[in-house]
């Protein structure tokens, strides 16, 4: 990996950070809303009210990731494009699928990461609510 290729990514870390975690925080919102009716209509203990949201957290992960990284692919080369360093690249002879190809693999990479975060944890979620 190349010093280009690092900038690259390096250029995709923020944004991506950045939206997981306001994605996150709009989804954990919404379940603590749901979960604070729970909590005061029915009574149910706190501990509960945790293993829930450590239960749903699986779900929001498996919805936030995909979110961010289009999220973080548009924040970075939107950016990228409006300061002039793709026009840059192209006078420099860069091809765009060199521009793109590590994004690309750092996508598949996270791609074979969440199918198996999702076979390990939620499907395993669907089975500790059901019991």
């Amino acid at each position: 990996m190349n010093i280009f290729h690092r900038y690259v990514v390096k250029e995709h870390i923020a944004p991506f950070v950045f939206a997981f975690s306001v994605i996150m925080f709009i989804l954990i919102l919404k379940l603590m809303l749901q979960l604070m009716d729970i909590l005061i209509s029915k009574g149910v203990g706190v501990l509960i009210m945790a293993k829930l949201l450590i239960y749903n957290l699986a779900w929001m992960i498996a919805l936030v990731v995909p979110m961010s990284v289009l999220v973080a692919t548009l924040m970075a080369f939107g950016r990228m494009g409006s300061s002039g360093e793709i026009t840059a690249m192209k006078a420099a002879g860069i091809s765009m699928i060199r521009v793109v190809s590590p994004i690309f693999l750092l996508s598949l990479l996270l791609t074979i990461v969440m199918i198996w975060f999702n076979t390990m944890f939620c499907r395993r979620r669907i089975t500790v609510l059901a019991v």
